[in-house]
């Protein structure tokens, strides 16, 4: 069983890299950006600024980026260590 994920870009990278790395891997791709900051907050700018700190709220990017977030997330419950 697996127990490292690693998250890549691009799903063309995931059969070789799972041959590559072996079977204490797991590899799954992104398939591009999966989210977006919010057009919420002041200035619709999806972050707040309060003193040093910046607090970002991102929203998924579409039903595909909704959906490989969970699929995502799944991955990461079968294993101890994320890349």
């Amino acid at each position: 069983m697996p127990t490292k994920l690693l998250i890549v870009e691009s799903p063309g990278k995931v059969k070789k890299l799972s041959q590559i790395l072996g079977a204490d891997w797991l590899v799954r791709a992104s398939v591009g950006h999966i989210r977006e900051l919010a057009s919420d907050g002041e200035d619709s700018l999806g972050f707040d600024l309060d003193g040093s700190s910046v607090r970002c709220r991102f929203i998924p990017r579409g039903t595909r980026g909704a959906d490989t977030i969970q699929a995502l997330k799944a991955a990461v419950k079968q294993v101890k260590t994320v890349f």
